[in-house]
């Protein structure tokens, strides 16, 4: 699931980048003419998409230690591995890529937004 999260967020950068080459001085097509708001529509879209990659993880997460306790409650061999392995923990290494990244990759886009925003006024 990360990787379809990361492949369409560059695609959404990749056409955010192709607006910024446009020359919105040419009227000849129409797509020029509104290329500051293409940027500003792509940028919210980037955000909307980000925040729902977060909730998909979040979701995930929270369901994966709730299964990871209920097991661990009835499996004591597995709760010691646990324990003597890397400590019983919240924190694991999966959390970069369920609240890090998509965390970051909000402010980007909300840096892309305020871009393009500031361009139109």
């Amino acid at each position: 699931r990360f990787n379809f999260f990361l492949v369409a967020e560059s695609m959404l950068i990749v056409s955010f980048v192709t607006t910024l080459i446009i020359n919105p001085t040419n009227k000849e097509v129409l797509a020029l003419a509104y290329a500051n708001y293409i940027q500003v529509a792509i940028a919210i879209l980037g955000m909307v998409y980000t925040f729902s990659w977060f909730y998909v993880n979040k979701k995930l997460d929270w369901r994966l230690v709730f299964i990871t306790h209920r097991y661990m409650k009835g499996n004591k061999e597995f709760y010691d591995y646990l324990g003597a392995s890397k400590g019983i923990s919240e924190i694991y290494s999966g959390f970069f890529l369920s609240s890090i990244l998509p965390t970051f990759t909000f402010a980007f886009w909300y840096f892309l937004f305020y871009i393009a925003h500031w361009k139109l006024i």
